[in-house]
């Protein structure tokens, strides 16, 4: 049995449980073989960098604010970037 809404489909089992289908607005499936843009590249790693800089917070101090000033740094050319 499958009902359809909207742009996707419901489809259920043998069970009687239903589960939700979505179509991907992308052909490859989940964007595998899509290549990062200089911007995402640039916000994963001052991502990495925050995430970084929080952990030593707790342990080195000075080393953190140093990988938060690396952070700055890119957080600069993400919004040069913008503009």
């Amino acid at each position: 049995m499958k009902e359809s809404i909207s742009d996707g489909c419901i489809h259920f089992n043998e069970n009687k449980s239903a589960h939700l289908v979505l179509p991907y607005e992308n052909e490859n499936m989940f964007g595998l073989f899509k290549k990062k843009s200089e911007k995402e590249k640039l916000e994963a790693q001052y991502d990495a960098l925050i995430k970084k800089s929080y952990e030593l917070s707790h342990s080195n101090r000075a080393e953190s604010d140093k990988v938060q000033a690396q952070a700055q740094e890119v957080l600069k050319k993400i919004e040069a970037l913008e503009d």
